[in-house]
């Protein structure tokens, strides 16, 4: 009986050792990765001062997996507001573009109603995926056993994706406010 508790104990100490290892690793991969994504960029405002189109356009797509011509790296990077827009960019690449100092929806996307049925589905999703979150809370505190794991599994996932709506939501509106800047000014 001894011997069976101890060998379960080590093979849960293993497991966690191994998952810290694993998650000491990553993070270390991340920190270095973050090191010379910091030195590119360092090349890439030194190319875009000198000029050096070809280089700045090479390291921009290196850097942020997007291709541009140099006037609008020049022009997207000497915004106040550049590090948003590029996230923007590339998180909605084919709904947004950015073209000659501004903002513009891409094809499909410049439909209004398409815009608007999307964003109305996203906040459907999240409205319903609240709405069965608190019907988990609420199973939660009348159900027993394995009714009980299922609720907290239920809520975890409902949660992480009420989460992922919110932020797709905000994304969708940042957006917005990106390619309707140059109409009101």
């Amino acid at each position: 009986m001894e011997d069976a508790f101890v060998q379960g104990v080590s093979k849960i100490l293993l497991a966690v050792s191994a998952v810290i290892g694993g998650s000491f690793l990553t993070l270390l991969k991340h920190w270095q990765s973050r090191s010379v994504q910091a030195d590119l960029c360092e090349k890439l405002d030194q190319a875009v001062s000198d000029g050096k189109s070809y280089l700045a356009s090479q390291l921009f797509a290196l850097i942020y997996g997007l291709k541009m011509p140099f006037s609008d790296i020049q022009s997207l990077l000497s915004r106040d507001d550049s590090v948003t827009c590029i996230d923007a960019l590339k998180r909605r690449q084919g709904v947004i573009c950015y073209s000659r100092g501004s903002f513009s929806y891409h094809k499909l996307n410049a439909i209004p109603w398409f815009r608007v049925t999307g964003f109305a589905s996203y906040v459907a999703l999240a409205v319903l995926m609240l709405f069965l979150m608190f019907s988990s809370f609420v199973l939660l505190f009348f159900s027993k056993g394995l009714g009980t794991v299922y609720s907290l599994l239920a809520i975890a996932l409902l949660s992480a994706g009420f989460a992922f709506c919110v932020k797709d939501l905000y994304l969708d509106l940042h957006t917005r406010r990106l390619v309707n800047e140059l109409k009101s000014s």
